[in-house]
């Protein structure tokens, strides 16, 4: 069964088609904040709408009563502008505070959320823990977060 893929902010079709190829044994979903230069401005877009973004794609997945895994992946590339990076990591700390409620305020144990932090230079990495994430084998590991970009 593929990871079902949710790109809630920008577009990265190649990371999209490599998550949707991946197979694993349980209905995962993988939730894809992409921090690109089509998203606008990075404070309202990345860390204000992203927020609501993802709490609603997150509402979505409970709504048949499955219980899942949920990855949220943050994707950025390196960047230099200053502001565009405090900005990913703001958006970064967000996912974080959303899987750590979600983690311990959902009483039905529905989603199991933890966040992926990821760029290109960490691509396969980054696949492979989703591939994890998403397996009956991560059953117990929920609110947690895995940092992969390297050297940051």
């Amino acid at each position: 069964m593929p990871v079902e893929v949710i790109e809630v902010l920008g577009r990265q079709p190649a990371l999209a088609a490599r998550l949707a190829e991946s197979a694993v044994d349980a209905p995962g979903a993988a939730l894809v904040l992409a921090l690109g230069d089509d998203c606008g401005d990075p404070e309202r877009s990345w860390v204000s709408e992203g927020s609501v973004e993802t709490i609603a794609a997150l509402a979505s997945l409970t709504r048949d009563g499955t219980s899942r895994p949920v990855c949220l992946l943050v994707w950025s590339e390196r960047d230099s502008d200053l502001r565009r990076r405090a900005a990913a990591e703001a958006t970064l700390e967000a996912a974080r505070g959303l899987a750590q409620v979600a983690t311990l305020e959902d009483s039905t144990r529905a989603l199991r959320v933890n966040v992926v932090a990821g760029g290109p230079e960490s691509e396969d990495d980054v696949l492979r823990t989703v591939e994890f994430l998403c397996s009956p084998a991560s059953g117990f590991v929920a609110g947690s977060t895995f940092d992969l970009r390297s050297g940051r």
